[in-house]
This record gives C-alpha cells, sequence and structure tokens, in this order.
C-alpha cells in the first residue's frame, strides 16, 4: 500500500504539471518561456521516473549501505555526463531530457537491484509499472490525437489533465478505499 502511494501520488501530479506547462503562456507574458511547450509532457515524464530510483534507495538506506548508495550514485552521474556528451549536440534540448530519462532509468535500475539485496520486497509490479506505463501511455497518446488534429497545446493539456487523471483514480479506486479506511480510522 505504501509503494503504491509512492508511485501514485506522484502521478497524480503528473497531468496538472503538464496543464500548467502547456499553459504556460497565461502565467507569463515572456514569449521565451513558451518555447519549451512543446517538450512540456515529454520533460515532466522523466522528471517522474526519478521515482523509481528514490523509492528503490530506500532500501539502502535503511540498510545504512551508504558507501552503495554513493557508489551507484557515482555510477549515474558519469552516465549522465557521457549522455550529455553524446545527445546534447545531435538534439539540442531534446537530448538533455533524453540523458535525464537514461540516467534515471539507469539509476533506477541499478537502486532496484542493489536494493533487493539488502532488502527481498516482493513489488506488486502491475501497481508500480502497469499503472504508470498505461498512464504515461494516455499521455502522448492524447498529445498525439490533440495536436494532430489542430488543437493547442492549452486544450491538449486540459484534456490530458481530465483523462489521465480520470484514469488513475479509476485504477487505484482499491487503493483509494484503503488509504481513506487507514486515514479516517487513525488517532492523532
Amino acid at each position: 500500500l505504501l509503494t503504491r502511494l509512492i508511485v501514485n501520488t506522484p502521478l497524480l501530479a503528473l497531468p496538472l504539471v503538464i496543464f500548467v506547462g502547456s499553459n504556460i503562456n497565461l502565467i507569463t507574458t515572456n514569449k521565451d518561456y513558451y518555447e519549451i511547450i512543446p517538450f512540456v509532457s515529454f520533460a515532466a515524464v522523466v522528471a517522474y521516473t526519478l521515482v523509481y530510483g528514490k523509492m528503490f534507495y530506500q532500501h539502502l538506506v535503511y540498510r545504512k549501505k551508504s558507501f552503495m548508495v554513493t557508489a551507484l550514485s557515482f555510477i549515474s552521474l558519469v552516465v549522465f555526463v557521457f549522455a550529455l556528451i553524446k545527445l546534447v549536440p545531435w538534439l539540442g534540448v531534446s537530448g538533455v531530457l533524453w540523458s535525464v530519462l537514461i540516467v534515471n532509468i539507469v539509476f533506477g535500475v541499478l537502486f532496484y537491484i542493489a536494493g533487493q539485496k539488502a532488502i527481498y520486497v516482493d513489488y506488486n509490479y502491475k501497481d508500480i509499472l502497469g499503472i504508470p506505463l498505461v498512464c504515461v501511455g494516455l499521455i502522448f497518446l492524447v498529445e498525439y490525437l490533440c495536436i494532430h488534429n489542430g488543437m493547442s497545446y492549452g486544450l491538449y493539456g486540459l484534456v490530458q489533465f481530465f483523462v489521465v487523471t480520470s484514469v488513475v483514480f479509476l485504477l487505484n479506486r482499491s487503493s483509494i478505499s484503503e488509504y481513506r479506511h487507514i486515514f479516517m480510522n487513525s488517532k492523532s
């Protein structure tokens, strides 16, 4: 239940971040910021992938494996610098996002492997991978359908907000009932 909370809370924030980023023109009149609008969905999803590394990292911290945390973080840093050197000249801003995505995946996999060796956890992969993958797929599908049918990014942000938020709640309805029961019955 805690793992679902760790994965789904940022997942629920994802459509809100995309909505705000897609409508940045309503927040600022500085047109330089408008250039990020086409990258907002990908950037938000890339940022979301950090959830996994942080979740698995906690196993090592709990077991007081600080040297392992440092070593794996250093490896991730080397991967990140290498990816930046290779991808930014080739892809520009997208290269930065791809570099961050690559390092977040490497970070997550390294910490998962090391974390499972420190403390084995029988994860429900449907909850921690399946639901997020469905939601990320929906984000990009809605973006494709909206933008390729002539809608503005602002309208896309609104549509994906309602679609993805609804799907997150729908796929987590049993967890939401459990959370409600726990939090309503807890004593302060």
